[in-house]
């Protein structure tokens, strides 16, 4: 491949007229950082002239980066209100902060009391029961790939059922993966095997039914083992 059919990063008006004189030869690969690349200041020192080095710092320092570098700060540690302002850590300081982080163990075989247990899982059933938490979990929630296979089943045999498990809708604090769009209530969830057990698909059917819904469970190994026909086949047989 010649060097003008491989893409590069965009080149300098001074790059362009070194490489036409013949001062700089044409790059043959456009990625010259591999594992293998040896810098050619490596192990080296006094490379840059104090001018150069001064004007590398200036350059870093610009107002822009630096209010970016800033801008992710809280606003109590930015300037004067942080505690290193002004300040330069020593090699010495810094070895000390390396010894007393290495090592550490508290949170390893931490256990909390029973009454802290207590109060965190009290904290948690509250969050999992309120339906405004469940939608801003499962809104960036994309479907597993036994959902996905669902849908181009439902697409490819137009069959009356939407995907729902972005957390779009909700029964009681539960979000099905599917619902039935012929104003027919019932709802298909979708379960791999490893993760759900028989006592949660028992505890979905309740709530769904105390709303007057019908929920069908399709498990992992059948939307994997069943011919394509029969899936179709049983969903239709659901809606009747």
């Amino acid at each position: 491949m010649s060097p003008r059919a491989i893409r590069f990063p965009k080149k300098s008006n001074g790059v362009k007229k070194a490489i036409r004189e013949g001062r700089l030869k044409v790059p043959t690969s456009p990625h010259p950082f591999k594992e293998d690349h040896v810098p050619w200041n490596k192990d080296k020192t006094g490379v840059y002239s104090e001018s150069t080095l001064n004007l590398m710092s200036q350059r870093a320092l610009k107002p822009e980066r630096v209010d970016i570098a800033i801008g992710n700060l809280p606003k109590n540690l930015r300037g004067s209100r942080h505690p290193l302002f002004g300040k330069h850590i020593s090699e010495e300081t810094k070895e000390k902060i390396s010894a007393a982080n290495t090592g550490n163990t508290y949170s390893l075989g931490h256990k909390h009391k029973e009454e802290t247990k207590a109060k965190l899982s009290l904290i948690a059933k509250a969050r999992h029961e309120d339906p405004e938490y469940t939608k801003r979990v499962m809104k960036s929630r994309r479907p597993t790939d036994i959902e996905a296979k669902l849908i181009e089943i439902i697409q490819r045999y137009k069959l009356p059922y939407r995907y729902t498990g972005n957390g779009s809708f909700l029964i009681g604090r539960f979000n099905p993966d599917f619902v039935n769009i012929n104003c027919k209530k019932i709802a298909i969830d979708v379960f791999g095997d490893y993760w759900h057990e028989a006592d949660e698909v028992l505890k979905r059917k309740k709530t769904f039914a105390e709303y007057g819904w019908k929920l069908v469970i399709l498990w992992g190994h059948e939307m994997k083992g069943l011919p394509e026909a029969e899936i179709v086949s049983n969903i239709e047989e659901w809606g009747k």
